[in-house]
């Protein structure tokens, strides 16, 4: 048997979520609120309550990196933007 481990499932609804928006930039704040790790993942969207979440991440970029502040500097331009501590 094969398995999807890329389905997102609203809790509340018991409906599968849809992938809405593909590469959204994520940024994780450290316990100060300065970013640490840039993430791009999906935007997940339930069809029926619109609630979203970030599923499918990729691998983080981690403040220690070397060009860890450019991909920020580009990623805090975007209008999609999702940060989290």
């Amino acid at each position: 048997m094969q398995t999807d481990w890329t389905k997102v499932v609203c809790v509340q609804c018991k409906t599968e979520m849809v992938i809405t928006l593909i590469g959204t930039p994520v940024v994780e704040l450290d316990a100060y609120g300065e970013p640490y790790n840039l993430c791009y993942g999906d935007v997940a969207t339930c069809p029926l309550c619109m609630a979203q979440v970030i599923a499918r991440w990729g691998s983080p970029m981690h403040s220690h990196e070397e060009k860890f502040a450019a991909h920020l500097e580009a990623a805090l331009k975007d209008k999609n933007l999702v940060t989290f501590k």
